[in-house]
């Protein structure tokens, strides 16, 4: 047996797991069909921040999705690791006075570390908000790649292994017992095909759906990210990331801005739409912070996201041995590493 567990995919979803499967001592295989980490998982910047829509009313999933993350954010910083998370809060301005006060409402009802309500004058410079705006205290943002090569780095001193440039094809019970996955290594430039058996196969392939595992359909949607220079004005240690139509976060020298969809074909999107979803970012962006009208565009990031029509992950047994583990869209920083804990510790129950 090649592995008591294989993990396909490194994204979010993956790296957690894989991860947490070797805390618990499993001997666990990681293949990913790229040279690194790709898709969803791999955007410029992100959010953590439960508290979503206009309605700002926090799923308990992600709630506790939020707090299971810093749990394994401090975990990673004692293990001397930078996870690429900032505790830094997260600002929501509201766009109207009917939003306004539903906010005010929630935040009364709210434990008292979890919400603060701001009046227009209390909002930080630069920012525009006429109407208010809500702080979540325990929210903040994150550098998505720092944080998969974090959990890379661990899984791999408790004894993890990876393999990159290894695509799924298909995968069978095995005769004795457990599951044969079939896989295509292009590693060394030619395909060739190979078997690896294990006693579980966890699919945490997030959009991609290999033809031969006749996988459930999730709906599929490519987000969008622009990368700005940072204008004048807007100096550190004034500027809190900012949720909502469009999520705004200030990196060293650049923000970072994205939200909405395009729809999503094989081909991916042409230019001239990822030309229109940007220009629309940047005007969505411009009301609540108007100095970025004069920023300078570096460039444009899109991924394809994954999900359910409910928007609640899919944690699936498909056949004895196998699980799906996916359709986590944009709330894969929050739910990611709560569920990869939970089916860890099953998994590692079960072998």
């Amino acid at each position: 047996m090649d592995a008591e567990v294989i993990v396909i995919g490194a994204g979010v979803a993956g790296a957690c797991l894989q991860y947490e499967l070797a805390v618990r001592g499993v001997d666990v295989l990681l293949l990913e069909r790229g040279a690194g980490p790709s898709g969803a998982s791999t955007i410029p910047a992100a959010l953590l921040n439960p508290y979503r829509g206009r309605s700002a009313r926090a799923r308990q999933l992600d709630r506790d999705g939020l707090a299971a993350f810093w749990r394994l954010h401090e975990r990673l910083v004692a293990a001397g690791s930078h996870s690429g998370a900032h505790r830094s809060g997260v600002l929501r301005a509201a766009s109207d006075r009917r939003q306004a006060r539903g906010w005010q409402r929630l935040v009364s009802g709210a434990s008292e570390d979890a919400l603060v309500w701001l009046e227009p004058r209390e909002l930080p410079s630069p920012y525009h908000a006429p109407f208010g705006g809500l702080l979540v205290r325990q929210g903040g943002w994150l550098e998505p790649r720092r944080l998969l090569d974090a959990l890379s780095g661990a899984a791999a001193g408790l004894g993890a292994r990876t393999l990159f440039r290894h695509r799924l094809k298909a995968w069978r019970p095995s005769p004795g017992g457990g599951v044969i996955a079939r896989a295509v290594s292009e590693a060394a430039g030619e395909p060739a095909g190979v078997e690896l058996s294990a006693r579980a196969l966890v699919l945490c392939l997030g959009a991609y759906d290999p033809s031969g595992c006749h996988l459930p359909r999730l709906e599929l949607a490519t987000g969008v990210a622009i990368r700005l220079a940072k204008p004048e004005g807007m100096t550190a240690g004034r500027f809190a990331p900012l949720a909502g139509a469009a999520g705004i976060v200030g990196l060293e020298e650049t923000v970072v801005v994205s939200g909405g969809s395009l729809p999503t074909r094989e081909t991916g999107p042409s230019s001239e739409e990822l030309a229109h979803a940007a220009a629309r970012l940047r005007s969505t962006a411009y009301w609540s912070l108007p100095l970025l009208e004069r920023a300078e565009q570096l460039g444009t990031w899109h991924g394809v996201r994954a999900r359910r029509a409910s928007g609640t992950p899919v944690l699936r047994r498909l056949a004895a041995g196998v699980t799906l583990f996916g359709g986590l869209a944009g709330r894969g920083f929050l739910a990611g590493p709560l569920l990869a804990g939970h089916l860890a510790a099953s998994l590692s129950v079960d072998l």
